[in-house]
């Protein structure tokens, strides 16, 4: 068993373009409350500084438990998934620029019903790719090209899917 969370030093930067986002959009409205474009335009702004503030609060407030048997939040082990319901996969990179070193990965795993999404800056983020990798080369499940590509990066290297063959099962040999 193993707990995963996000550490305040890796989102000290997120707050930190929330709260400046923030701070500009609204000093914007409050300079010009009357004025309806710069409201729309800045306020709609401001609210989506807000929500990624929100956002990074809660990332900051996640603490996820990975067993043998499953994933989940530690603060409600009810909804924790089984690694066996895991459907689909998809492991994302995303760079800073264009063949430059730096960016991060993004990880989804779908499970019936419910979704958990981490990103490189958690805590053993290594860990969950190498243990959601493990269940996906021993069972069927749903991985796009990108996701294979990322995986074998990462040295999770997923063998790639049969193709069925056009011929009929008989004239096979």
């Amino acid at each position: 068993m193993s707990f995963h969370r996000y550490s305040p030093q890796k989102l000290l930067p997120d707050y930190l373009r929330g709260a400046a986002g923030l701070l500009i959009c609204g000093g914007v409205v409050a300079l010009a409350p009357n004025v309806m474009a710069v409201l729309v335009i800045f306020g709609t702004l401001a609210l989506l500084f807000a929500l990624f503030v929100l956002q990074t609060a809660q990332k900051q407030l996640l603490l996820l438990e990975m067993t043998e048997g499953g994933i989940g939040a530690a603060s409600n082990p009810s909804r924790a998934k089984a690694w066996p319901e895991l459907r689909e996969l998809r492991l994302r990179y995303y760079a800073l620029r264009r063949n430059k070193p730096g960016g991060w990965m993004t990880l989804r795993l779908d499970f019936p019903g419910r979704h958990i999404s981490v990103d490189s800056a958690i805590e053993g983020f290594d860990d969950i790719v190498a243990r959601a990798a493990r269940e996906v080369r021993d069972r069927p499940v749903i991985l796009d090209d990108a996701t294979r590509a990322n995986l074998a990066a990462l040295g999770h290297g997923i063998a790639e899917p049969h193709a069925a063959s056009d011929q009929p099962a008989e004239s096979r040999s």
